[in-house]
Order: C-alpha cells, then sequence, then structure tokens
C-alpha cells in the first residue's frame, strides 16, 4: 500500500446468522455459451434463452443479412470476443414483444469488440420494433464498436416506433458521424463512453440534437470533455449536444473527480462550500463541532456530501440552506443529489438547531421560465447521524423543511428521499421530520424510501402534505416493520401497512418515552471502512473499527467476518458477539498486510 488509501466497502463478507431466517427465492437464468454462427443465431432467436455468451470470435454470415428475430429479453455477452459484420451485409434486430436487449462483457480481463465492416450505403444494424404498444429498451455496457467510415449514426430504428430507453457505458465508439440518431429513443444515456472517428479528424458527436442537452444525457456524477481549436474543454450542463462537435480530438464523457475537504471551523467550513463546481463531486467532512454564527447556503451542484464523522454541526442560530441544482444561468446540474452522512460510530454525529432561523432548508434559487420548465431529479439521502431540533415553540415542530419555498414549487422537480438510517428528536408537540408543502400548491413529485430510522418526541409523525399523503407501504421497503408507542407505554407494530403516513403518529403522554422505529424484520449494517494513508518505509500497520450495527427487529449473532483479499487485508479476532436491537459492535478490527 504505497500513498493510497484502501476503500473496502465491496469486499467486506458478512456471513451471518439470524435468529429469524427467511425464505430466499432464485429466479433461474437459461444461459448457453456458443462459438458459432448457428448456435449465436439459434439462441438469440429461440424463446428460451436468457443469456447467450460468446466462447470465440463469430463472424456473421458473409451471403445475406443475419436476422435476430426477438420475443423475450435477452442478453448478449460478447465475454471478451470479437463480433463481425462483414462487408456486404447488416444485422437485423426486429422486436417482436415488449423486452430489453443488452449487449455486455462480462469479461474483466480482455475488452470486447463490434467490428463493423459493412460498405453497404446504409448503418450497419438495422432495428425495427414491430408494435406501437412495445416497450424496448437497449443496453451496451463495456462494448467497443469500430466502423470503417465516419458516417451515418450508430444506433437508429426503422419504422414508426422509438426505443423507450437507450443507455451507453464503459465503452469506446469509432466511426460513424453520431452515436445515436434523435429519432431512435425517448431518453438516452451516456456513461463512460468515447466517441472518435476512424478515418483522420472531422467533426464528431455523441447525438447531434439542437434540442437535447447535456443534462438531459449524462448522471449527476459526470462530465463531457472535448477538444476544440483552443484545446481541451468541459462542456456546461446546457449546452445543446449539437454545438459539441469535436474536430481537434474524441469526445469522452467521463466520471466527475472527487474532491474530499475538511472543516474544523465555521470559517473552513465556508471556505469548503465555496468550493462546490459542477466539475468536481465535493465531499465535506467535519474535523470538530462547528456552531454556526452566520447564515450558510451550500450549492448543490453534482454529488455533494456533508459527512458530520461524529461531530456536531450547531445550526440553532443560522439555518443551513441546501440551494439544489442551479448557481446562475450558466452553472446548474438538474440530476444532483445531496447526502448528509455520519462516518462516526453509533449516529454520534449531530445537526442541532432550534426556531425559525435555526433548521435545515432544501431549497432552490430563482432562474428563467426556460429552465424552470425543464425537468429536475434531485436526490436527498440520509446515512447515519443524529437531527435534533430541541425548542417546544413555534417553528419547532419540523427538523427539515423540503423545498417548501416559492421558487422551486414551479420548477418541475421530481426529488427521490432516501433515509438509510438516522435518529431523529423533534422537540415540539405533533411534529415531524420532514415538512414538505401541500400537492395543491406545487407541481413537485416526492418519492420516498424510509430503510432504518428512530424518530422521538411527542405525537411525532414521519411527516405531513406530500409526505403525508403517502401510504406507509409506499415509503418503507417490504422487509421493514414499523413501531410506534402509545400513551400507557406499549409499542405497537403497525399491521395496517395501508395506513396514511399523517395517522402514523406516537403519543402525546410526556410520563413515557415516545418513539416511532423503522427496522428490518432482519439485518445488520456495516460502515464504509478507510484504512489510513500510508508511505514508503511505513512500519506501522494500518488498522480500522468495523462498525456493525444490528437495524434488524430482533437480536442477531455474527458468526464470521471475513474479507475476500485475505492476501491484503485480516481481521483481528474470531468471537461471534450477539449485538441488541438497534446496537453498534465494534469488536472487529481490520488491519493491512505489511508490504515490503
Amino acid at each position: 500500500m504505497k500513498n493510497k488509501t484502501k476503500y473496502l466497502v465491496a469486499i467486506l463478507l458478512m456471513l451471518i446468522s439470524f435468529l429469524l431466517i427467511g425464505a430466499t427465492n432464485v429466479n433461474a437464468e437459461t444461459t448457453a455459451e456458443v462459438n458459432n454462427y448457428s448456435d449465436l443465431t439459434d439462441k438469440m432467436n429461440d424463446n428460451v434463452t436468457n443469456v447467450v455468451r460468446l466462447t470465440s470470435d463469430i463472424t456473421l454470415r458473409e451471403d445475406s443479412n443475419t436476422t435476430f428475430s426477438l420475443e423475450m429479453s435477452k442478453t448478449l455477452d460478447f465475454n471478451g470476443f470479437t463480433l463481425t459484420i462483414p462487408e456486404h451485409y447488416r444485422l437485423k434486430l426486429i422486436y417482436r414483444n415488449t423486452l430489453d436487449l443488452k449487449f455486455i462483457n462480462s469479461n474483466n480481463s480482455k475488452r470486447a469488440k463490434l467490428n463493423l465492416l459493412t460498405d453497404t450505403g446504409a448503418t450497419p444494424i438495422y432495428n425495427e420494433i414491430m408494435k406501437a404498444e412495445y416497450t424496448v429498451n437497449f443496453e451496451m455496457d463495456g462494448i467497443d464498436v469500430e466502423y470503417i467510415k465516419d458516417f451515418d449514426s450508430f444506433w437508429q430504428t426503422a419504422g414508426d416506433y422509438r426505443f423507450n430507453n437507450v443507455v451507453f457505458k464503459n465503452l469506446k465508439v469509432t466511426g460513424f458521424y453520431e452515436i445515436v440518431d434523435t429519432r431512435a429513443y425517448e431518453s438516452v444515456k451516456f456513461s463512460n463512453v468515447t466517441k472518435d472517428n476512424k478515418k483522420g479528424r472531422a467533426e464528431t458527436y455523441l447525438i447531434n440534437s439542437s434540442t437535447l442537452t447535456v443534462d438531459e444525457v449524462i448522471d449527476a456524477d459526470s462530465i463531457i470533455e472535448y477538444y476544440d481549436r483552443e484545446g481541451t474543454k468541459i462542456a456546461n450542463r446546457t449546452d445543446k449536444l449539437g454545438t459539441i462537435k469535436a474536430y481537434w480530438g474524441p469526445i469522452t464523457v467521463k466520471k466527475k473527480e472527487v474532491q474530499t475537504l475538511t472543516a474544523t471551523t465555521e470559517d473552513e467550513l465556508i471556505a469548503a462550500v465555496n468550493q462546490i463546481n459542477n466539475s468536481k463531486d465535493t465531499i465535506i467532512k467535519l474535523g470538530a463541532d462547528i456552531k454556526l454564527t452566520k447564515f450558510l447556503g451550500f450549492n448543490v451542484l453534482g454529488n455533494v456530501t456533508l459527512d458530520l464523522a461524529g461531530n456536531t454541526l450547531d445550526v440553532s442560530e443560522h439555518n443551513l440552506t441546501f440551494y439544489y441544482g442551479y448557481k446562475d444561468e450558466n452553472n446548474y446540474n438538474f440530476r444532483s443529489n445531496l447526502t448528509i452522512k455520519d462516518s462516526g460510530n453509533g449516529n454520534s454525529g449531530k445537526i442541532v438547531g432550534v426556531g425559525f432561523n435555526g433548521r435545515v432548508r432544501l431549497s432552490t434559487l430563482d432562474m428563467t421560465e426556460e429552465l424552470k420548465n425543464l425537468p429536475k431529479t434531485y436526490g436527498f439521502t440520509i446515512d447515519g447521524g443524529t437531527y435534533a431540533v430541541t425548542g417546544t415553540n413555534s417553528w419547532d415542530e419540523y427538523i427539515f423543511d423540503v423545498l417548501s419555498d416559492s421558487e422551486p414549487m414551479e420548477q418541475n422537480i421530481t426529488i427521490n428521499v432516501n433515509v438509510k438510517k438516522g435518529v431523529f428528536e423533534v422537540g415540539k408537540v405533533d411534529g415531524e421530520i420532514f415538512y414538505f408543502p401541500s400537492s395543491d400548491e406545487t407541481n413537485m413529485k416526492a418519492n420516498f424510501n424510509f430503510e432504518t430510522l428512530m424518530v422521538k418526541g411527542l405525537g411525532v409523525k414521519l411527516g405531513s402534505n406530500i409526505l403525508g399523503e403517502k401510504r406507509i407501504n409506499e415509503v418503507i421497503p417490504n422487509d421493514t416493520k414499523l413501531y410506534y408507542t402509545t400513551d400507557t407505554n406499549q409499542v405497537i407494530e403497525l399491521e395496517d401497512k395501508a395506513t396514511l403516513v399523517r395517522n402514523v403518529r406516537t403519543s402525546t403522554n410526556a410520563i413515557y418515552p415516545q418513539y416511532i422505529k423503522l427496522a428490518k424484520e432482519t439485518g445488520l449494517s456495516v460502515n464504509n471502512v478507510t484504512l489510513p494513508n500510508v508511505t514508503f518505509g511505513y512500519t506501522v500497520v494500518p488498522e480500522a473499527t468495523i462498525n456493525i450495527t444490528n437495524i434488524g427487529a430482533a437480536e442477531l449473532k455474527i458468526t464470521n467476518v471475513t474479507v475476500s483479499d485475505t492476501d491484503k487485508f485480516e481481521i483481528n479476532i474470531s468471537s461471534q458477539p450477539t449485538i441488541g436491537i438497534g446496537a453498534t459492535n465494534t469488536d472487529f478490527k481490520i488491519k493491512g498486510e505489511f508490504v515490503v
């Protein structure tokens, strides 16, 4: 490990025994391996095989067109091999049902290729959807495409009907004038894609569209980089795709860099917030307790994370406002996401406030009418931490004020709210976590997913208005149970999950603790583990604690904790602790192996 931080999110493999074991449903998938043209066409045309996997390079027929007549969803796995369409013929894809078609490469060590030698005066791949009622989606992942000419559109349709969704990711297209024809899709997305010419420099496009913007075709964590006479450029998210006509080099859709900034004082926090921009995703991590002595506004552009890291952010005197998606007319991102998380132990990181000024607000800035009408999809995730409004007076009845200002109400917003875990405390009677506007005041749409949480307070509920109008089964997963307290100190499990959110609240009896709790039927949650940086010549092997939290509704026992890369990491103990409901175990440590 040399000048590197090891992120262990994906490599921790938990083998856990639960007190309650649920049945597992397995949907069998039929896979066929093919190494010749005849087997390939047979399996792509049948109504049985889900996945067709190449085991060698294959060239399609050289005496006529090849046709795949599709009546069911199919995945063509190139598996590191090359599929060639010969010079005088085409591949015809005929869609005779609602289905998904995917071209993928499952081989992590070899690049896969679609080699297009066709020189017939028409595009090498012919797509036709046979009926208007068929919904067809196409995804291409990890397949490089090479065409002998710099003309034509790679992906287009014949006839009157379009693809529903078209997705290109992790690939390079060489040749063609553009990747997709504007008449081929209802929606299109690019991720980690490069478009370049085959025969020297000439204008080249992702899509030559005068209406489609950058913001509509890439995710919040991506940018489009291209070259003109002045050098390398980053496309503004407002740019029309037809204006990005690269001549001097390729067009590349790639992930943004991620900047991680640490703030230990209010001034450092303000400075970090001012570094948020559209070209990078931003993580701001608190390094100490901070109290706001002045208003603080975050511009949420792209993916922005505020990590409390076990510290307290006090907004009791001045509120904290997150402005989604827009800074000015040349700097906006209508696919922006905000995450507030706590990488500390046991929800020890906190945001505390009181009164009208002391709260967390989610809002937007005003913008032109043209921009207001564009669709916007924003995300708000809470992943750990404690959030409290401690007052008992007016304006102390909710913690998060979500898009209730006048500016967001007519901006065509869809917001997806996801609470993975957290503790919420409301001081005023009949309070709530989230305050939303009512549905008759706004054109905003909202989706909710509440996984594990506890909200404490007298008469408290999850939320009102848009949220309050949802049913419980619309906002929590199927494997989650909801409990609430009564005035006789009982804890009741909600049986009827069709109950409206606004009708599920605790008692107002102050004699007993009152709360609503969401818990998985069974489940443990493992924190993201980061080992400290080391430099060449280090003598102390880095070590980090693994926080394992019981987010279920019963005690759970850990039988084993292992890592997949045993040559690089080791777990320090092999005990089998039992974790109580809502408790966090910190017994397990992960250590990097010493490297000379």
